[in-house]
């Protein structure tokens, strides 16, 4: 999706369209979608070893020259 959130939603819609991008989301998919990819970023921050497609994936920080 293009990254619009909802200001607000009825906990009964589990179904929704974005009024953007037209692109139809599951809620609860869309809610743990959300939470994976903030748990990455979070891990990945804290340079921790993140599992990703079945392989291990270490993040790392390199300095390119100025």
């Amino acid at each position: 999706c293009c990254g619009h959130k909802m200001l607000e939603m009825p906990l009964r819609k589990r179904l929704w369209q974005c009024p953007f991008c037209r692109v139809e989301h599951d809620r609860d998919i869309n809610a743990a979608l959300n939470i994976e990819r903030k748990g990455i970023t979070e891990l990945q921050a804290a340079g921790l070893v993140v599992s990703a497609h079945g392989g291990q994936r270490k993040s790392v920080i390199k300095t390119v020259a100025a």
